[in-house]
């Protein structure tokens, strides 16, 4: 896939996360901003499977948002964020009844936190 001009996505899906792999080497050489919608049962570990594939693309070092929006139940890794060194702005929203939750413990607001240049980067959970 090649979209040298695309800056932004915005992608709402109900299955599993397999489709990423049509970004897998894809040449998007100038996307600042993905916002992922997920309307399915489980997304298990999404960002990594997103890290993985934006290791094969030209977008890891534009990438500067990453918004997660969803109301599934999840456990995610965060440490797969630290492969965006351009990233500024990551909003990740749960929200759904009491029965779930997505964990956020000391460790990783650390590492998180490793991601911030100079105070410039914000996080919102």
């Amino acid at each position: 896939m090649v979209l040298p001009n695309l800056t932004e996505i915005d992608i709402e899906y109900d299955r599993d996360h397999g489709w990423l792999q049509w970004f897998h080497g894809a040449t998007l050489g100038k996307l600042a901003s993905v916002i992922f919608r997920p309307e399915c049962e489980s997304i298990g570990d999404f960002l990594e499977a997103f890290k993985r594939v934006a290791l094969t693309a030209s977008f890891r070092d534009t990438l500067t948002e990453l918004g997660l929006y969803t109301s599934c139940s999840w456990n995610p890794s965060y440490s797969s964020l630290l492969s965006f060194t351009q990233l500024i702005h990551l909003v990740i929203e749960v929200s759904c009844d009491d029965s779930c939750s997505s964990t956020v413990d000391d460790d990783i607001i650390v590492d998180l936190a490793q991601m911030t240049k100079a105070g410039n980067h914000s996080t919102r959970r």
